[in-house]
């Protein structure tokens, strides 16, 4: 049987080694800070990505003149940017990897033969997926949320040209880390694609999935389907890749990744893709 004296010795070791973890973390954490480095949610090993290709199912989004839908282009940018960040040990989340919305009551979803039950409207529809994508947001608590659209303006179709948006979020620190990665994303579209785009990053709390975001929150317009020429290349898989390369690069920047020597090497050089025709 222990003595009392023994027992003390042991709980006071154990006492001591409580502590001298906590110190170290706590000196990891500020080395992490003060170094620039990536400090990620509690607990996580690895930053969180959540990628959200834009519409899907029975909404086609906006459309090129030639018929082509927005939720397919955005699927497939989205699928490029996971495979893309996977090399770097980032953990990559999807509100879809196929063509369905997140909603209920849809019968053979994302195909031709689709069915809506009941007397359900295609708002109502609508409205439920994109609560389901913010409340996916809200469960996962990832580092970043990041949307992936297309626009259009039928009003003029010379209009053209990807840009960011950001969300205020539900405190002054969402709201600034938003900015920041908007920020970092709408360089790099205008570093790698040599177009004469001017456009700067814009605050948006207008859609539900901004509207007091928890975590930090950006949609990234990649360009103008209403825009022939910017069309013309966004069915492309070359400039598919070149928008997922550069939304790539920007979350890198945010988390405070750096970005391998062969990959940076490949995309120093602005790639232009777009014609006048």
């Amino acid at each position: 049987m222990k003595s009392e004296k023994t027992e003390k010795m042991i709980r006071r070791a154990e006492a001591f080694a409580v502590i001298a973890c906590l110190l170290a973390g706590s000196l990891l954490l500020a080395d992490k800070i003060c170094s620039g480095g990536p400090v990620f949610v509690f607990g996580r090993e690895e930053p969180l990505v959540l990628l959200d290709p834009g519409h899907g199912g029975i909404d086609g989004g906006a459309e090129s003149p030639s018929g082509v839908c927005e939720k397919d282009i955005n699927l497939s940018v989205c699928l490029k940017l996971k495979e893309k960040l996977e090399d770097y040990d980032i953990i990559v989340e999807m509100t879809r990897e196929t063509d369905r919305g997140l909603y209920t009551g849809v019968i053979n979803d994302g195909t031709d033969e689709m069915k809506i039950e009941g007397k359900r409207s295609i708002r109502s529809l609508k409205t439920e997926d994109l609560n389901a994508r913010r409340d996916m947001a809200d469960d996962l608590k990832p580092d970043l949320f990041l949307s992936v659209h297309l626009n259009s303006f039928k009003q003029d179709r010379s209009v053209f040209g990807a840009q960011t948006f950001y969300t205020s979020g539900n405190s002054e620190e969402t709201g600034e880390k938003s900015r920041r990665l908007a920020g970092l994303i709408q360089d790099e579209f205008l570093s790698m694609i040599d177009d004469g785009n001017t456009r700067t990053p814009m605050n948006k709390n207008d859609v539900l999935i901004m509207k007091n975001a928890k975590v930090p929150t950006v949609i990234a317009e990649c360009g103008f389907l209403s825009n022939r020429r910017e069309a013309a290349v966004l069915v492309q898989e070359e400039y598919q890749d070149l928008l997922a390369e550069a939304m790539k690069k920007g979350i890198l920047a945010y988390l405070g990744i750096e970005e391998k020597a062969a990959a940076k090497e490949e995309s120093e050089s602005p790639s232009v893709v777009l014609s006048d025709t």
